[in-house]
């Protein structure tokens, strides 16, 4: 049964050898003489042959003598010089010591038994036995168990009070220049650790007054005198419109919490005068003029006009009518 089983499988396999088509007969056979130089053309014998003697030389230049000879002998101490005997020679015996003195047999040797507890006392037996017992407490006193444990919440607040640092205002530009009639904000970012109580202070010479004073998301309040000019920013920050002269000087804002920390930061706000407000009367005040010099010429051009037509009305009325001319006697 296997040998036939092998004897289909061989032939399968034969009957799929000759269904295979023959190769191209242009892949297989040898090209004739005539396009062997077409298919296969020789190398160029410049490449291929040794150069003439003649040009050898230019090809292949020979290298400097002097490159590749031995320099002659009265050449040799000049080009390579040789070492200083000094540095190459073993000093003398006499001259041993002074360039290498030994060392000082006090600092290589191992001192002598008597010696040893002097150069090297023994520690104190105090400093590193155990003590006994009944001195453990008296040298080493155990801690005050108030400093080691938790102090109750009633009394967190007793025994640490907040810091001031615990309050920071940072604050960008604290040197402000504005005009008249513009606006201006005090910029600042507050930060704390409970509620804060925001409080700004206009002070000028012998002047301060309250300008207004507000928590983070509860009611603001704010002076008659700058109503409807200020306006407050969670973060601490101010806003002034509708700047006038009296509003230059120091503005001073305060933070505070309940533990009655606080800390302050000031700005020098610089208040200019309008230079334009003048040039707009003069502006004002020209146009005006020019208005009435327009009119005025305007006036007197028409009242020219009405004359000069007048006059030629009245010349045509004092004409004869027949249109004839009075001879006067010589």
């Amino acid at each position: 049964m296997e040998l036939s089983q092998l004897y289909n499988s061989s032939g399968s396999e034969e009957r799929k050898i000759n269904n295979c088509p023959p190769m191209q007969p242009w892949l297989t056979f040898t090209p004739p003489p005539q396009l062997t130089n077409v298919l296969h053309p020789p190398l160029d014998p410049w490449l291929t042959s040794t150069p003439p003697p003649q040009l050898t030389n230019v090809l292949h230049p020979p290298l400097d003598p002097w490159l590749t000879s031995t320099p002659p002998p009265q050449l040799t101490n000049v080009l390579h010089p040789p070492l200083d005997p000094w540095l190459t020679s073993t000093p003398p015996p006499q001259l041993t010591n002074v360039l290498h003195p030994p060392l000082d047999p006090w600092l290589t040797s191992t001192p002598p038994p008597q010696l040893t507890n002097v150069l090297h006392p023994p520690l104190d037996p105090w400093l590193t036995s155990t003590p006994p017992p009944q001195l453990t407490n008296v040298l080493h006193p155990p801690l005050d168990p108030w400093l080691t444990s938790t102090p109750p919440p009633q009394l967190t607040d007793a025994l640490h009070p907040p810091f001031a640092g615990a309050i920071s205002i940072r604050s960008y530009r604290q040197s402000l220049t504005r005009s008249v009639q513009q606006d201006v904000l005090f910029s600042v970012d507050i930060s704390c650790l409970g509620i804060p109580t925001i409080q700004w202070t206009f002070m000028s010479g012998m002047v301060s007054r309250d300008i207004s004073s507000w928590q983070p998301g509860g009611l603001t309040n704010i002076s008659e005198e700058y109503t409807d000019r200020v306006h407050t920013y969670s973060n601490g920050s101010m806003g002034l419109s509708d700047l006038r002269v009296q509003d230059a000087g120091f503005y001073v804002i305060r933070v505070s919490e309940l533990s009655g920390s606080s800390r302050d930061a000031g700005f020098v706000l610089t208040v200019e005068e309008i230079l334009y407000e003048d040039l707009q009367y003069l502006s004002v005040f020209t146009l005006v003029l020019a208005f009435l010099a327009g009119f005025l010429m305007l006036s007197m051009w028409l009242m020219d006009n009405a004359y000069r037509r007048l006059k030629a009305w009245n010349g045509r009325r004092q004409m004869p009518v027949n249109g004839e001319t009075e001879l006067q006697a010589l």
